[in-house]
Parts: C-alpha cells; structure tokens; sequence
C-alpha cells in the first residue's frame, strides 16, 4: 500500500483481518496488491519479507512521530518505494507455491523479528479479534450446529479456511467447505439468518403477487410450477427492454431476504399466462399405412424425426397433406 501520515508517504506492508480501509483510514492513499491467504500464512509471510527487505526499510514515518511524540500506528513495516515490484514479486511467489510447501510454524515463530528497537507506550484497546473467539460452525442446508470451536485458529486446524472474513460480516463469504460459521456469543440456534445471494436482484411478480429473492430464483420456482420464465428475460422487462416475461409482469422488489422467505403462500395468486403465439406447439404425426402415431413436443422435433424442414412440416399441416408418409396434426392445449 502507500499511506500517508506526517506529510510523508511510503510503502506499506501489513495483515489485517478487516478491510485495508477500516484498518489504515484515512492513512491509505493506494493499494498496490493484495492477497486472502490464512491469517497465521499472512504473518509468516509479512516476518519474511521483514528479513528479506530489511535494507530497504523506510523509518522517516517513524522517526518523525518519535520526535513529535505520537507515532502512526504500522509505521514498522514501511519500505522505500524502489522496492515496491520485489516485494509484490515475492508475495506471488509465496502465495503460488504455498499449497505444496509445509511450512514449520514453530520453527517460523522462534525466527520472528523484533519490529523496532524503540520502545514506545500502546493506548489500542484489544479488538474483537485480538484474543482467542469462540465459533460455531452449522450445516448451511439444515442449520444444525456441527462445530463448537474454542477460536478461530481451532476451527482453522479442522482445515476450514477464511472464517475471520465471515463472521466479520465484511466481505461476500457465507460459509467455507458447506459449513457457516457464526461468533459464538452472537449466536441464536432461534434466530439464524437467511443465507444471502452475493449481488443479487430481488424481484417481483406482479400477477403472482410473489417476491423472489433473485432472477435466478424466479426462473426456478416458476419452472416448478410449469411456467417457461427465464431469469434473463425477467432482467430485461426490469431494464426496460420486454414488458413481460414468460407471460408475466416483472418488477423489482423491496422486501428484505427474511420478508421474501416468510411470505404467505396463501396470498400467492394462480394465474395462467396467455398463451404466446410463438410458444412451442406439441405435434402429432400419424404414419398413413398402419395409423400408428408419434407425439412431439415441437414441429421443430417433429421436423429433425421426419429429416426435413420445419417450414414443409407447417405448410403439409396447413394444407392437410402429407410428408414423407405421415399426417400431421397440432395437437390443442387442454
């Protein structure tokens, strides 16, 4: 990153479990490159690079809030800018050959270094994330509760990875390996909140008088109840391009996820769409020697069997005639 504090601007390396923006505010000017790997991974990593570039360290930051007596938060991880590309370099490099190394945490840890012979007096008040959490881990289809973990690291060992980023409730993750994964003392076995739709678009069929969380789930909920609507088509009549779709009438919707999940079937409308004209039409063909007979769900079907044309099976059924020994017939919705 580049941050800015005293007037001075230099290259920042650090590990956050929150957002670059939450944890540097208004310090942050730039991010260079950024990487999600396991916490305890992000500070091999960070100590790493502390040894490998420690000629390169930037300590203008930190000498100036020495002499003015508050020093900026990070300001011992601060690099020159010249090596800025080693450094991403290095990260990549890391980062690709980190599944298929085994890496010695304890032998890591006894190498830690030291960030700053300068002592200096911390007023931080610990964080949510800077003690041991508890966690709960439940199944995502059923919500029954799997794990009782005493900290995230514990629930990390189990090999499930990223729960910091989904509890934290900051970024789209949901679950890791089918398992949500919730704060302990934040948990209500009572009160378990609706998986959301990462960027979806919450619809509403007005014929239906029925919500839908997503266009995605219109399409299939409406095709179990044997309507022919496409999620597509629903986001053009809602981009104004189709006044209908399927036969319906679309529009967004205003109701949360936990509205849309408890609505009252009861209220929902039966409803028939008119028929489209240009709707697939079933096809009967009846072969004249013996009167046997073959149904299809399409002239499109009934064509490719014959080995023709569609074209010529519509005009033998409009004419009343024949094709290639066989009579056809639309056959009329009931």
């Amino acid at each position: 990153m580049e941050i800015e504090a005293f007037g001075i601007t230099a290259l920042k390396v650090g590990v956050t479990t929150r957002t670059l923006e939450q944890r540097y505010r208004e310090s942050l000017t730039k991010v260079f490159y950024e990487v999600r790997p396991l916490e305890v991974d992000a500070y091999v990593l960070e100590n790493r690079i502390k040894k490998k570039f420690f000629a390169d360290k930037d300590e203008r930051i930190l000498k100036k809030g020495m002499r003015v007596g508050k020093r900026w938060e990070g300001d011992t991880e601060l690099y020159h800018f010249k090596s800025r590309k080693p450094i991403i370099d290095y990260i990549k490099q890391f980062i690709s050959e980190l599944s298929n190394s085994e890496i010695d945490y304890r032998a890591e840890l006894d190498s830690f270094t030291i960030p700053t012979p300068f002592p200096r007096k911390s007023e931080f008040e610990p964080g949510e994330f800077q003690s041991p959490m508890p966690v709960i881990g439940i199944d995502a289809e059923t919500n029954e509760v799997l794990y009782r973990c005493s900290s995230i690291v514990e629930a990390q060992s189990m090999g499930f990875s990223n729960i910091s980023s989904i509890i934290s409730e900051n970024y789209g993750r949901t679950q890791s390996k089918g398992v949500r994964w919730f704060k302990a003392d934040e948990f209500n076995p009572n009160n378990i909140p609706p998986i959301e739709i990462p960027n979806a678009k919450a619809v509403y069929c007005v014929e239906r008088n029925q919500h839908f969380r997503s266009t995605i789930d219109a399409e299939e909920k409406m095709r179990q109840l044997g309507f022919a609507v496409s999620a597509t088509k629903i986001s053009s009549v809602l981009n104004g391009h189709r006044s209908k779709a399927g036969g319906f009438t679309w529009q967004d919707s205003d109701l949360s996820t936990s509205e849309i999940l408890s609505q009252d079937a009861a209220l929902f409308l039966d409803y028939i769409p008119t028929k489209n004209s240009n709707a697939r039409q079933k096809v009967k063909l009846i072969f004249v020697e013996d009167k046997t007979e073959r149904i299809f769900d399409s002239k499109s079907d009934a064509a490719r069997f014959l080995d023709s044309a569609p074209g010529n099976l519509t005009r033998a059924i409009k004419q009343h005639g024949t094709i290639k020994g066989y009579k056809a017939e639309l056959l009329k919705e009931e």
